[in-house]
């Protein structure tokens, strides 16, 4: 009985439907421009169906840091929208990368 009640969950597992990633929306605002970018060496591709995510600047208690970029699986039927900081009246604001439908 415990070997099929430990099968029929394990089988339970194996199917998964993929939803792509969304970023939430969210930004913040803040009176100092980020850094330059950093030029960073992009890795080998892992396989043909990845593309590549550049690193941005953000904010973390107060202080810049750097996320570095990084391979992403594609997500068919989205496009990856980047990460950017856009300036209005001397302010600030960052928009975080996030996937959007084609």
């Amino acid at each position: 009985m415990c070997i099929a009640v430990g099968v029929a969950l394990l089988t339970g597992c194996v199917v998964r439907i993929r939803e792509p990633y969304v970023e939430p929306e969210s930004a913040f605002i803040i009176d100092e421009a980020p850094p330059p970018d950093k030029l960073e060496p992009v890795p080998a591709q892992p396989h043909a169906e990845t593309f590549y995510i550049k690193g941005y600047w953000t904010r973390r208690q107060g202080a810049w840091v750097w996320v570095p970029g990084r391979w992403e699986d594609a997500r068919h039927g989205f496009e990856w929208v980047p990460a950017r900081w856009a300036t209005a009246d001397g302010m600030w604001g960052f928009v975080p990368g996030h996937w959007r439908s084609e």
